[in-house]
């Protein structure tokens, strides 16, 4: 590894474990923590800004030497540290703080967007994302009361996708709905109750599809404020877990743009 790097200080270990623990301390400092080397490669191949990086024993050399190259500052943690900063059941040799990302509704062009109301699961909220970049979406926005798409897990169960688009935070639901309804966007909801069967709509016109809480789905209220109710026909079952079912949501859009290209 070269020259030895300094050790992180007991403040270091202290600030890391909050950003990794505690959505606040991430907004409130505009950052957010990275654990592993797959997910700091992709925040690094997207040109997410790297404040530093924090490493133990079994570290990736070319984690290192990317981040050193950069201009990223290396410190040294030993693998008692590490494993109460990260939230893995087996801790990863390497966390990096990088600076949260940025992003405004107003800037995202092209479509589709996909709307995450209220969604509390970070595995789903990043399968979510995952699935968003790989079916071409234009962006994903969290609204209402969800999980912070970038806390660790998130970040880690998007395997780094939500560093390859747009994924933002915002508050009400139905200003969102509004907003996205002024831009010409068709709102399309998913929900168990939907009159509309997902393989006979046309989904390939400027949209923006709508998901809600694990648990309870979309309020009336959000129903409401859609154009369409789409509902994924199922040959058992009565509702697919939300990441699921954004996936097989946006593949369809997919599927059918590809066929109007």
């Amino acid at each position: 590894m070269g020259a030895k790097p300094p050790g992180a200080t007991r403040r270091d270990i202290s600030r890391l474990r909050g950003l990794a623990r505690h959505a606040s301390d991430r907004r409130a400092a505009g950052e957010i923590l990275l654990e592993g080397a797959k997910v700091i490669g992709a925040a690094m191949t997207s040109d997410l800004e790297l404040l530093g990086l924090y490493v133990g024993s079994g570290a990736d050399q070319q984690v290192i030497d990317q981040a050193t190259s950069g201009g990223c500052p290396v410190f040294e943690v030993d693998d008692l540290s590490l494993a109460r900063i990260t939230t893995t059941a087996t801790p990863q040799p390497e966390v990096a703080v990088a600076r949260r990302p940025t992003h405004h509704l107003a800037d995202i062009e092209g479509h589709p967007l996909v709307v995450g109301v209220d969604l509390q699961d970070p595995g789903n909220a990043g399968t979510l994302v995952r699935s968003a970049l790989s079916a071409g979406a234009a962006g994903v926005v969290f609204c209402g009361d969800s999980v912070d798409p970038f806390s660790p897990k998130t970040v880690r169960s998007s395997a780094g996708a939500v560093f390859g688009l747009p994924v933002l935070e915002a508050g009400d639901p139905l200003e969102v709905l509004s907003d996205l309804h002024d831009r010409g966007l068709q709102l399309m909801a998913t929900d168990s109750s939907g009159s509309a069967d997902l393989f006979e709509v046309d989904l390939s016109a400027p949209s923006a599809f709508v998901l809600g809480n694990e648990a309870h789905g979309l309020t009336n209220a959000v129903l409401d404020g859609c154009d369409t109710v789409l509902r994924i026909p199922m040959a058992a079952g009565e509702s697919l877990n939300v990441g699921v079912a954004a996936s097989v949501v946006l593949f369809e859009a997919f599927r059918q743009r590809r066929i109007e290209a």
